[in-house]
Formats: structure tokens, sequence, C-alpha cells
């Protein structure tokens, strides 16, 4: 499919226009502007409230915790810093037009899409996995297993063997908790977990890399010295000396990958912007008086967004596989739903129950690699000379 020619005149390259009234310092906020960044401060109230004056004021009919509204808040943010490029349909059908057609990019960019779905409103509209000693072991939907595995057969029973049941579509387990409903919430787990971390360490990793683009010098040096010593301690490493230290929590892990794995974000920042600043457009906002915060702002940070997107999508298979794994290893949160913790629960007994840890394996395996090749086709979109 043919990338059509890039937009001109007027609006100029969407990413490499110059707004010289901009740069002249004469336009404040419009309309848009204050919707906008309003829509996000209604979500931080809403949370406060939610949060801090749910004794007297519960401003939703369903229960949100601090890491629901954590996640709602990212999200928003996401939302509210893309929306010039989200309203502009000349600007979004240029960036969209360059995502690859191939099958393996469409596959990636639908699980990603299902995954966010599923872990985002999942929770609201399937209850939470409760214990039930009389639907133990069912099995899942056009399966079958004895009938003395079983407590009470709740789908159709003969010849000594029980088959599973629209009402448990991926069976339940040895306590009787329903796989499916597991699965969702050990999406929303994933989901927390990149959105999250993305939050602490794009923000960290884009000033720093800019800031040792720009500064140059010792600065650079020091910058980057400090990005090489975090990327050889790994995040895992300090994790676990956290957990021996404190035990086990879901915030900890959240903020340890946040703050000790955006090194190689940092890097591929700071090579983008060491380009970025050389490009004649940015030369002529400083020709036209343009301070370095109005060139920063206005003309590099929009042009390094694509590497940042493409660096943060490929670590997410790493924070998917991390957070299983400590789940797996026990070294999880034991009050978090997770893929990882139940595929070791059910490794106990693989031989009778195949199907509770083959599914949420099978969830992580798909999620994974749907991610690699999103941020592979991400990496063609935004840099075709990659195709």
């Amino acid at each position: 499919m043919p990338v059509p020619d890039e937009p001109s005149g007027v609006d100029g390259h969407p990413l490499e226009s110059t707004d010289w009234a901009r740069n002249q310092g004469s336009i404040g906020w419009d309309w848009f502007d204050v919707l906008r960044w309003g829509i996000l401060a209604a979500v931080i109230v809403a949370a406060i409230s939610d949060t801090v004056l749910v004794d007297e004021w519960n401003v939703l009919p369903v229960s949100m915790d601090v890491f629901d509204w954590l996640l709602v808040i990212a999200l928003t943010v996401a939302l509210v810093v893309s929306a010039p490029v989200l309203c502009n349909r000349d600007r979004l059908r240029w960036h969209l037009s360059r995502y690859p057609t191939d099958l393996p990019s469409v596959f990636g960019l639908v699980v990603v899409g299902l995954v966010f779905l599923v872990g985002f409103l999942g929770p609201f509209f399937v209850p939470e996995p409760t214990e039930a000693f009389d639907r133990l072991n069912q099995p899942p939907l056009l399966l079958s297993v004895d009938e003395s595995l079983v407590s009470s057969c709740l789908g159709e029973q003969r010849g000594g063997v029980c088959h599973g049941t629209m009402d448990h579509p991926f069976g339940t387990d040895r306590w009787g908790m329903d796989v499916l409903t597991y699965v969702v919430y050990s999406t929303r787990t994933t989901l927390e977990m990149i959105v999250l971390v993305a939050m602490i360490a794009v923000p960290i990793a884009t000033l720093v890399g800019t800031a040792a683009a720009y500064g140059g010098g010792w600065i650079d040096s020091v910058l980057m010295r400090y990005v090489d010593v975090q990327m050889v301690v790994p995040a895992f490493f300090i994790y676990f000396v956290l957990y021996f230290t404190y035990g086990p929590s879901h915030t900890m892990l959240i903020a340890v990958f946040g703050l000790f794995s955006w090194g190689g974000i940092a890097r591929a920042v700071r090579l983008e912007v060491l380009r970025v600043r050389q490009e004649a457009y940015v030369s002529a906002a400083k020709a036209a008086g343009a301070s370095t915060r109005a060139r920063i702002l206005d003309h590099v940070f929009p042009n390094v967004t694509g590497v940042i997107v493409v660096s943060m999508t490929i670590q997410i298979p790493f924070l998917i596989v991390a957070e299983a794994s400590l789940s797996f290893l026990g070294l999880g949160d034991a009050y978090v739903y997770s893929w990882g913790d139940i595929i070791r629960r059910g490794l106990e007994d693989i031989h009778l129950r195949a199907w509770i840890p083959a599914i949420p394996g099978i969830a992580l395996t798909v999620t994974v690699l749907g991610c690699y090749l999103l941020g592979d086709a991400l990496q063609q979109m935004f840099d075709p000379r990659t195709r």
C-alpha cells in the first residue's frame, strides 16, 4: 500500500511544521486546551474524592481501588497529550496510512487492543474470582473429565464423564474459582504494570535523554554514565533486595521497574534529539527568536515521540514476562491476580487439570507475541527505512 504524500502548505509536515506565532509567544491556551486539561483535572479530582473522601462522597457506582484510579489517570494523560493529533483528521490519517498492513502487524495491533479492552473494561463486567466448593474442577467448554474429579458436574454428564458448560467456558480450578475471571483480572494486573511503569519511566527517560543531548559536555557524560550503571544493575536484582527486606508488594514492583528500567529509552531519546535539533525547521525556529524551551516543547519533543513509543513498546514484553515470572516464583504480591500465579498453581496437578496452566499460559504467550509484533510494526511506521 503506497504511503500518501506528506501534508504540505499551511499544515506542513505533521510533525515538522513551524508555528511562527507560537515562536513569538503570542499564542495562549484556546478552548481545546482548556477542555482537555480540564478533563484530566476532573478525573484527578474524582480519584481523590473516591479514594480519600469515599465515606462522604462515592462518585462511582462501581468499586475502584488506588491502582484502578492510577490506571484511569495514566490513560487520560495519554489521551490528553495525544488529543491534538487524534483530533486532526489529516494528521491522523497520515500517521495511520504509515502503519504496516501485513498480517503480523495487524495481529499485533489486534492482540494489544484486546488486552487493553479486557484489562480495562473486563473487571467492571466480570465478578471477582471466588472459591466455590460446589463447582470444583469443572472442565472448559468442549472438553470433559472423569466425573470423580468434580464435586458436582454443572454440564452434561454421561458415561461417567463430565462435560464443560458455558457457565465456565475456561473451566474452574481445584478451589472452584472460574479460570476465565482469573484470566480477566490477571489481564488487568498486566495492564496496570504496563501503563503505570510507562507513566513513571517515559517522563524520566525523556527528560534525561533531552537534557543529555542539549546539555552536552559534563552533563551528557554524567547522565549517560548513570544510565550505564543503571542498565548494568537490573531492576530484577533491586526488586529481589527490596522483596527480602520488606516483603512482596505490587506497588513496590511497579515503582522499581518504573524507576530503574528506562535507560534504553533515555539513550534512544538522546540520539533522536541530537538528530532533530540539527533539522532545518528547528534552526528556523531559533532564527525566528524561539527560546530553547520553546524549541524543545514545540519542535523537538513532538519529533521524538515516535522513538519513545517504539522503545517503550519493545520493552513491554519484558515487563509482562517479569511480572508473570516473579509471581510464578512466588515472589509477587499474593493479593494480586497474575498469570504467573495461576500457572504455578495449575502445574501442581497438571496431569489432572491441564487447562488451568494451559489457558493463562496461552494468554501470556499470545500477549507477549502481540506486543513484539506491534513494536516491530511501530518501528516500521515511524521509520520507513526499516521496511
